[in-house]
């Protein structure tokens, strides 16, 4: 059963044609579920669900690709990208640029989650205005940002 309903669907699929403008890399950071339940390792609770939705994402445009990487049998993979948490999906435009989403991001984390999937994948995606962009460069370090969605 699929986890986005028809209509939306049929609205991204329009909606990313439209935005879209260069492929953008979908990376799964995951674990498979197992019916085995090992005392002490903890289980992922939305792995499965993560992987449907982001077929299903990857579905909707020839421009997204997506990787899943199973974090058990790639540890090496997972950590070269900073991963500590699963599921964790990776957007960017092919050169990692550090967006995360931790956790499946359905409900209101959706809507976002494919603002930054067009953001990835369009060439002015990132809406900044060019003061913002100047500032930006003239950071001397790395910056972290973290934002959190929930409904209020």
């Amino acid at each position: 059963m699929p986890i986005i309903k028809e209509a939306d669907a049929a609205y991204l699929r329009e909606q990313l044609a439209t935005l879209l403008t260069k492929q953008v890399r979908v990376r799964l950071f995951t674990e498979p579920s197992s019916a085995l339940f090992v005392p002490g390792k903890p289980t992922c609770e939305t792995c499965t669900e993560a992987e449907a939705l982001m077929k299903e994402v990857a579905e909707l445009s020839d421009l997204v690709y997506l990787e899943i990487i199973d974090v058990s049998a790639q540890p090496d993979l997972a950590q070269e990208a900073g991963i500590s948490l699963i599921p964790t999906i990776a957007v960017d435009d092919g050169a990692d640029a550090g967006v995360r989403f931790s956790g499946l991001p359905d409900g209101y984390e959706f809507s976002s989650f494919v603002e930054t999937l067009v953001a990835a994948g369009s060439d002015t995606g990132h809406g900044l205005s060019a003061e913002s962009l100047e500032r930006l460069e003239s950071l001397t370090a790395d910056v972290e940002i973290k934002t959190f969605v929930t409904p209020t």
